[in-house]
């Protein structure tokens, strides 16, 4: 009787370890195809800094993909009554910014720029004085994919506060 256990024990063990071997390699297939999808994936951020302690603002956007992406960026300040949204160029959303692998594109602007208006030509600073704004939101939005292929994907919009009257600038953490 012990003879035809040990023989039994012996005919499942011959099935039992290429199955075992099967499911580890099958496992180790699948999470290396997951870990390696991953790293095409475009993985994009934004970061906002002040320069110095004039209102002048520096926008970094970084790549931390293994792949160029490509990234919109829409800037609008909010107040309480009013938006001033930038109309055209690389903060108006009219062009991509393109970042190589694993590194960061910044461009920066002054808040006091004439150059920088809204569809209706009116310059941000003049926003800012006529309308005696002491304090304002502002929002980034940004859209990014892989360079020329694909859907954008969006992030929901980053949220900063500008005190005009001290300078000073900080994110909130609260975002819309």
């Amino acid at each position: 009787m012990l003879e035809v256990i040990i023989e039994i024990i012996k005919f499942e063990s011959l099935y039992i370890v290429p199955l075992l071997t099967f499911i580890v390699l099958f496992f180790y297939a699948y999470f290396t195809y997951v870990i390696a999808k991953d790293v095409n994936e475009p993985v994009v951020s934004a970061i906002f800094e002040q320069v110095g302690k004039e209102p002048h603002l520096r926008l970094s956007i970084l790549n931390n993909s293994k792949v160029e992406t490509e990234s919109l960026v829409k800037i609008k300040i909010k107040t309480k009554q009013d938006t001033f949204e930038f109309s055209k160029g690389d903060y108006g959303g009219q062009y991509p910014w393109r970042v190589q692998p694993f590194t960061k594109y910044s461009g920066n602007f002054e808040l006091k720029n004439e150059n920088i208006k809204n569809e209706k030509g009116e310059s941000l600073w003049d926003f800012v004085k006529l309308k005696e704004i002491d304090s304002a939101q502002i929002l980034l939005y940004l859209k990014y994919r892989k360079s020329g292929i694909g859907g954008w994907k969006e992030y929901k919009p980053y949220l900063w506060t500008y005190n005009f009257k001290t300078n000073s600038f900080w994110q909130d953490i609260h975002r819309n």
